[in-house]
């Protein structure tokens, strides 16, 4: 998220305008971010006193764990007693609240749900199904261990006393999600473990937040009681976590497709790709073979779902051992080779227009929603006299919500070029012929959406006699294409 927009994003919690950031929480925004003085947009809503406003970032995800130190200073510092009744008795009070994202949500699915899981860890009785990919893109100790003492192992059984079954849960959780919440008594447990395993940056995200709680009961002493619970989930950690991923993904594009050096000169090598990477899955596209998981596609895409649980067979052999290979027609290997990146790292590698678009299209037909949600805000920044009505049309025929928005809100800044526009005439001239055959309504949807723009930007008496004009100019095209509404 841009500077800007973060600057939005605590503005809106401190005044109270909804509106505006129900906008802002249309894009992927992180609602847990910090500023300079360590505090959240929602303490800033609870401190001002905005219900309406904390009730919506609870629904979006802010975090406020009960006993923790960012729930605790929400409830500390609410400036109303309603908003202290809606803290207390909000669902997310008792669990983990998290930014909304795709990427989050598919690794926690992963963690939770265990879907092709290949190695099964057995902790002192407690069973724990995981992937052997994740955890040794997260950690050096289970790569190693992989390659080594547990190689061609599926079943893992962990007797040491000092692993506690509680402990190394939350550490497969911040090896998934980079984020974990625990109670303090468990602190030195999961600092062993995490030592182990080689998480340095672990260890010290734990200290930190630990040093914020030991900080605040100094301050408050009344609040040693309460503070039971350690949140990690810092900035730090979810740039590691993104980091490791596409490190990972990395390895998942073939070697045809990167200027890598000749093999053997880094550690990662061909024999790596086949091994290391623990791949389940491979797809050929113009001659390029991706390595792949069935876990992050199956995770991602109705599409894959479909060919891997077997309702396609056509296209299928088996280029490497346990690992089937699809080959994919009608599609670019470059176009390929960035779905695989946002599937592995929730990221759109491209700022190419065109490019932006043939992926709409590809994600749209592999019912790939996020990707084609993505796609559609990045080009909301190209919107231009000559292509808005293009990308509008888009924006319907695919359900782009807020691209749709976006191209309404330019038309109606840019009006008075548009309606010189032959395009633009052409887009109405669609609209009112598609609503005359249904015979449903007498209105133009692309113009009602235009009006209903230009009267709710008016906020002062200075803006009524631009809108007043602009309105006018619509009459004025209706009425020149005998389309009066």
């Amino acid at each position: 998220m841009k500077m800007t927009s973060q600057w939005h994003l605590f503005t809106c919690c401190k005044t109270g305008d909804l509106k505006q950031l129900r906008y802002l929480c249309e894009e992927e925004v992180d609602l847990n971010i910090r500023d300079c003085w360590d505090s959240t947009p929602l303490y800033y809503a609870c401190l001002c006193g905005h219900i309406e406003i904390v009730e919506f970032l609870l629904n979006k995800g802010a975090k406020c764990v009960e006993n923790t130190f960012d729930g605790e200073r929400c409830l500390y510092g609410a400036l109303t007693n309603d908003i202290k009744c809606l803290l207390k008795s909000w669902k997310q009070v008792h669990v983990t609240g998290v930014q909304r994202n795709r990427h989050y949500d598919m690794l926690n699915l992963l963690l939770h749900k265990g879907p092709y899981t290949d190695v099964k860890f057995i902790v002192h009785g407690k069973d724990f199904l995981l992937h052997k990919v994740i955890l040794s893109a997260r950690s050096m100790y289970f790569a190693n261990a992989f390659s080594k003492k547990w190689k061609n192992k599926n079943v893992i059984v962990v007797t040491n006393k000092l692993i506690s079954a509680t402990a190394f849960s939350l550490v497969v959780q911040y090896l998934y999600t980079g984020r974990v919440i625990m109670h303090r008594d468990d602190i030195t447990d999961v600092k062993r473990i995490a030592r182990n395993c080689q998480l340095i940056d672990f260890v010290e995200d734990i200290d930190e937040a630990d040093l914020k709680i030991q900080e605040l009961v100094q301050i408050k002493p009344v609040m040693e009681t309460r503070l039971k619970m350690l949140a990690v989930d810092s900035s730090q950690g979810r740039k590691k976590l993104l980091c490791d991923f596409k490190k990972l993904v990395d390895h998942v594009i073939p070697p045809s497709l990167h200027n890598w050096l000749p093999e053997g000169v880094l550690p990662f090598t061909k024999m790596w790709r086949m091994v290391g990477l623990h791949p389940d899955v491979s797809f050929s596209v113009n001659g390029h073979l991706f390595l792949s998981h069935k876990a992050f596609l199956c995770s991602s895409s109705e599409y894959f779902r479909a060919i891997l649980e077997d309702h396609f067979k056509e296209n299928v052999d088996n280029v490497l051992e346990d690992c089937r290979n699809f080959t994919l027609n009608n599609m670019s290997h470059e176009i390929f080779r960035i779905i695989v990146i946002f599937i592995y790292t929730g990221c759109l590698e491209t700022s190419n227009e065109a490019i932006i678009c043939e992926t709409l299209c590809t994600s749209h037909m592999l019912l790939f929603h996020d990707l084609s949600r993505k796609c559609g805000q990045m080009l909301e920044s190209f919107l231009s006299d000559n292509n808005v009505t293009q990308y509008y049309k888009m924006s319907r025929s695919l359900e782009l919500p807020r691209l749709e928005t976006s191209c309404i809100r330019f038309m109606g800044q840019n009006l008075e070029k548009l309606l010189l526009n032959d395009d633009f005439a052409a887009l109405v001239e669609e609209d009112a012929m598609s609503i005359s055959r249904r015979e449903e309504v007498d209105s133009i949807p692309v113009i009602d959406d235009i009006r209903c723009y230009l009267t709710d930007s008016v906020q002062c008496y200075a803006q009524m006699h631009d809108v007043t004009a602009k309105l006018q100019a619509l009459d004025v095209l209706l009425s020149r294409l005998g389309r009066e509404c």
